[in-house]
């Protein structure tokens, strides 16, 4: 695996924080409540697996087939 070394802030994108990086990354930063911040990155603007199970939003589990990575709204998400 070679490591990300150069990167560029490409603004907002929706919910999150767009740095683009090279080889077609790009890294998303989402602020989901006061205290938990989720660092996503995609390739050719796609996930490698579309959906997560290992955040549970209050506590409460996720269903079985899991989530969309880019669905926050299930977080209080504190405001911009």
């Amino acid at each position: 695996m070679r490591p990300l070394v150069d990167a560029k802030f490409a603004g907002r994108s929706g919910d999150s924080l767009r740095f683009d990086c090279e080889a077609g990354w790009q890294c998303r930063i989402f602020v989901l409540t006061d205290d938990l911040v989720r660092v996503l990155f995609l390739r050719d603007e796609t996930p490698k697996e579309p959906r997560t199970w290992m955040v549970a939003p209050d506590g409460v589990d996720v269903p079985w087939e899991g989530r969309d990575r880019l669905d926050v709204s299930a977080f209080a998400r504190p405001a911009s």
